[in-house]
């Protein structure tokens, strides 16, 4: 058992370098620790599981949830995050694939120190193709701030704070010019997360 808490990146230039640790939960399909910089998120994946509901429930297609947990119960700005990931997830994955199936994803912000909404998206990619969930694609998340004059990628909570405009982006790598995501903002995310 490895507890996320606990462990530590290795230095590169300063900053803490992005690192992704297999965790064994056991309701989990998979789950992994993702850290990026100061960020770090644990993420879950419960599922395909044959949804036992009503006729809504039996869909052809896989039904996806994403769920966001935060340690101080804030719900402000959570949903429409959780929807925004939910839509996101629901767009890279096969889910053709998994009738009459529901996939969660569970998100435990552990720690937040800027770029969150790329930390989420990468987290979500990771722990699903850890799970073996078919993709449509793979796709990379990233953060970039204007701070002045330049952009800083993947910004800290306080380089967020002082810059004029933060973007956030989900490419797929083999087609960069499709982006699949993208959020713009003046400011940090909602201070709840």
């Amino acid at each position: 058992h490895i507890d996320p808490l606990q462990f530590t990146d290795s230095e590169k230039g300063g900053e803490k370098a992005e690192k992704i640790i297999p965790l064994a939960l056991s309701s989990s399909t998979s789950s992994v620790a993702y850290s990026q910089k100061n960020t770090i998120i644990m993420a879950n994946v419960i599922g395909p599981t044959e949804t036992r509901g009503g006729k809504k429930d039996k869909l052809p297609i896989a039904k996806v949830e994403v769920v966001i947990k935060t340690g101080n119960n804030e719900t402000h700005g959570k949903e429409s995050l959780e929807n925004t990931l939910q839509h996101f997830t629901q767009s890279i994955i096969q889910t053709d694939q998994y009738p009459k199936c529901l996939i969660q994803v569970i998100l435990h912000l552990i720690t937040v120190d800027g770029s969150i909404l790329s930390s989420l998206l990468n987290s979500i990619v990771i722990v699903l193709q850890k799970s073996g969930i078919l993709l449509k694609k793979s796709v990379w998340s990233a953060t970039f701030a204007l701070n002045g004059d330049k952009f800083i990628v993947n910004p800290n909570k306080e380089q967020e704070l002082e810059s004029k405009c933060i973007l956030s982006a989900a490419i797929d790598p083999n087609k960069p010019e499709d982006v699949l995501l993208m959020k713009m903002s003046t400011g940090m995310l909602p201070a709840a997360l």
